[in-house]
């Protein structure tokens, strides 16, 4: 859902979006979005949950941003990439440099770290498929960032 939070504003949306899969893209007008909220008032109940959670979310991530750094960031969007059923074999179906916009960094950062994760049998990589080898060390690093440090590496990880 785009635009919702603009719209009830009296705002213009001021982003764009892409779908990354087969997507039903619909539009609704101003009037039909109107007479929908007017009927249904439970809605506006719902719609004010999202944006709270909405808001919980861009909180979470621009903590992230100002306080973890990319170790943190990387082994933390793996582990949510992860399937129900904890399958740690990942499709990857962004470019690096859009994985770099996604985490805020630059797409050599993410290189370097996918590389040092995979120098330390965290992950492997084959093309668009990330297979998680510890999920344990990883979530160590994506809560606090000591699963790897480069001043306690050796220590730390037994290298």
């Amino acid at each position: 859902l785009l635009g919702d939070r603009a719209f009830i504003a009296g705002q213009r949306y001021q982003g764009t979006g892409e779908v990354m899969e087969e997507s039903r893209v619909c539009f609704l007008k101003a009037e039909d979005f109107h007479a929908v909220f007017s009927s249904e008032p439970s809605l506006w109940h719902e719609l004010a949950r999202r944006f709270a959670s909405e808001l919980g979310r861009a909180e979470e991530k621009a903590r992230d941003l100002a306080l973890r750094s990319i170790r943190e960031r990387l082994a933390k969007h793996l582990l949510q990439r992860l399937g129900a059923d904890g399958a740690a074999l990942l499709s990857i179906r962004e470019s690096r440099h859009e994985l770099a916009e996604l985490l805020g960094t630059c797409p050599e950062a993410i290189s370097r770290t996918l590389a040092e994760f995979r120098a330390k049998s965290l992950i492997t990589c084959s093309g668009p498929s990330v297979r998680i080898l510890n999920q344990e060390r990883l979530r160590r690093i994506a809560q606090s960032g000591t699963g790897i440090s480069p001043r306690i590496d050796k220590n730390h990880l037994g290298a």
